[in-house]
């Protein structure tokens, strides 16, 4: 009934007003979508107003907080501000109607830095670069700390058939001496429980089969995997997030108990947490959801994962996604930005 109606009102619109350009507000709604059907099939043009979301990366503009992440089953949100994820649910939309909202599953997750010199999350380290990449719905977040520079890769995955975001760190030793004591912590405080938040009788416990962190409850499983090997684990009650402003031991915890507002983290670490000068190295984390059947949310992670390094994965999708906007026939005569917006927007819009 809704695409009906929406498919009605659309074509009512455009037959009798007979408009030049229709300005739609988001196309990914249903009636957003709809109408940006239509309207080419009547000569009419439509403007997405959605796309200006994307505008201010290629002008510096501080004009939006956040930069959306989709695959076609959910969406998330990284925020541009200090480089976490905010956001994730297992939709493309809030709310799919007036009372039909889509629960929200994270708090927020992001990464940590640690040496022999510093003990820091990277949400208090000033963000140096936010850039998205080219003809894809992805975003790199470029950071340093003293002679460490630290990269931060977000996409949401379509090779996985669920709601999922892809994390890839890579950490570079830009100074002329070793870097000692060198590893990445990540955090991840997400509401699959109950209650209205989504944060009661949640549990996480670590299967080192997978080196994953899976965490249940109410609303369903979500599976934290790390895609590189990691080199420890936490969960609550030993809560990552003091440890690391505080410059603390990270023990490992392997369960955390029923209990409300589950936080866990991997530690990971380069060989003998040491980093040569010039050299880099990469981890990875993958979030995915499932609201039944956590064994086919495990079997389906591990899949798609199938023994790849993060470099990998991330290089897989981007490559996917930039093949599906080469394939779009965008207008002649655009210019450099405005074909840089085309390429991204046309990307978003493959999660349609």
């Amino acid at each position: 009934p809704l695409v009906w109606w929406s498919a009605t009102i659309a074509a009512a619109i455009v037959d009798r007003s007979r408009p030049r350009v229709i300005v739609v507000g988001n196309d990914l709604t249903p009636e957003g979508r709809t109408a940006s059907m239509l309207a080419p099939a009547r000569g009419v043009r439509v403007a997405p107003l959605l796309l200006l979301l994307l505008a201010p990366l290629l002008s510096g503009a501080h004009t939006v907080e956040h930069y959306p992440l989709a695959n076609g089953v959910g969406s998330a949100a990284i925020r541009l501000s200090d480089g976490r994820l905010d956001s994730l649910r297992p939709a493309l939309y809030a709310a799919l109607d007036e009372g039909l909202g889509t629960a929200e599953l994270a708090y927020d997750a992001y990464f940590g830095l640690r040496s022999a010199s510093t003990s820091r999350w990277l949400t208090d380290v000033p963000v140096d670069e936010v850039r998205a990449e080219d003809d894809a719905d992805a975003l790199v977040v470029r950071q340093h700390e003293g002679a460490l520079a630290v990269e931060t890769r977000w996409l949401s995955p379509f090779g996985l058939a669920h709601p999922a975001v892809l994390a890839v760190v890579t950490v570079t030793n830009t100074g002329a001496t070793p870097a000692t004591g060198v590893s990445v912590v990540s955090l991840a405080n997400l509401r699959v429980g109950g209650g209205a938040d989504g944060v009661q009788a949640e549990r996480a416990s670590f299967d080192g089969a997978r080196d994953a962190i899976v965490e249940y409850g109410a609303r369903g499983t979500l599976i934290a995997t790390a895609v590189s090997a990691s080199a420890g684990h936490v969960m609550s009650p030993e809560n990552p997030f003091p440890l690391v402003r505080d410059g603390l031991p990270i023990p490992t915890v392997d369960d955390s108990g029923v209990r409300d507002d589950v936080v866990h983290g991997f530690v990971f670490a380069p060989p003998g947490g040491q980093l040569a000068p010039g050299a880099s190295v990469d981890f990875g984390v993958l979030l995915a959801f499932a609201a039944a059947d956590p064994a086919a949310l495990a079997t389906d992670v591990d899949g798609y994962l199938s023994g790849r390094t993060p470099g990998e994965v991330w290089a897989e999708e981007l490559a996917d996604a930039r093949a599906f906007v080469a394939a779009a026939n965008f207008p002649v005569g655009l210019s450099s930005d405005e074909r840089r917006l085309a390429g991204w927007s046309t990307a978003l819009l493959r999660s349609a």
